[in-house]
């Protein structure tokens, strides 16, 4: 397509490839390892401009791209103009009523980290905590999150399956924090999940049991608290942490990443910013 349509191409870096295929142990081949390496490197060196997602990401990038080429360009979020109201079941309207609710919305896969959930949710329960962590959302690791709820009895992690992205405004809402964890991995430390950015949008307490670039926009924002990635005990006091705070320092949390995140995120302005770098490159060829 470059070479029919004499256009210059930008390549926005999600992933780090192949780390991220090696720590979510999808692949142990080390040939294969390389081969998709090799796979990157071309595919690099064939783009005129190569964005990325996190800051962390520019020096691994640069292990396969020049330098000149990479640049930071972050996720972004927009908000649904319409919210869907009644979206939920009343079953679970009733529970982030009811309780303090410390809700985690999206796949529930390895990257995630669940078993230092399934590790905070024991602790708090142990501890005769009132807070609950519902999860909500679904993937490969669902079904065994489901398994060890019912191991051990964890009457507070209530696993609700996946509902569509309408529901997610009222979802956020009614939750009293907002969570994200990740595994602890170098390459996991590099990456800000999306979901933080739809989390700072909401205006609601974050609270993260992850690493590097996402623990440290929560951090930088005060819209929250973290602890390291896999750490089920830091997990459960952090939201022993939140649960303890005044309803008004929450809802101050929450201003802070909200204001963060439309400085730093919000998608009109992100798409504008993504012009501008369309419109640097074209006027760069033309006066080459």
């Amino acid at each position: 397509m470059k070479r029919v349509h004499r256009a210059p191409v930008f390549l926005w870096v999600q992933d780090l490839w192949p780390e991220s295929l090696e720590a979510t142990g999808f692949i142990h081949n080390k040939l294969l390892l390389r081969l998709v390496g090799v796979l990157v490197r071309g595919l690099y060196w064939s783009v005129d401009a190569i964005l990325v997602q996190s800051r962390a990401f520019i020096e691994p990038v640069r292990r396969y791209a020049r330098a000149d080429k990479i640049s930071y360009y972050p996720n972004s979020y927009l908000q649904d103009d319409v919210r869907a109201v009644g979206a939920l079941p009343d079953t679970l309207t009733s529970l982030l009523q009811a309780h303090f609710c410390v809700v985690f919305a999206g796949n529930l896969g390895n990257a995630q980290g669940l078993a230092t959930v399934v590790e905070a949710a024991r602790l708090l329960k142990a501890s005769n905590s009132p807070a609950r962590i519902v999860m909500v959302g679904t993937g490969s690791k669902a079904q065994w999150l489901l398994e060890e709820k019912h191991r051990l009895g964890l009457d507070n992690l209530v696993i609700t399956g996946a509902f569509p992205r309408s529901a997610m405004a009222e979802l956020f809402d009614r939750s009293a924090a907002l969570l994200v964890t990740l595994k602890r991995d170098e390459i996991f430390g590099c990456t800000i999940p999306s979901k933080v950015q739809a989390y700072l949008a909401a205006g609601r307490p974050i609270i993260g049991s992850l690493d590097g670039e996402g623990a440290r926009v929560i951090n930088d924002s005060g819209a929250g608290v973290t602890c390291a990635a896999e750490d089920g005990a830091g997990l459960a006091a952090c939201i022993e942490s939140i649960q303890g705070l005044s309803a008004a320092k929450r809802e101050q949390m929450g201003n802070h990443g909200r204001s963060y995140f439309l400085k730093h995120f919000e998608l009109r302005a992100q798409c504008k910013a993504l012009v501008q770098k369309f419109e640097q490159r074209i006027q760069q060829d033309k006066t080459q």
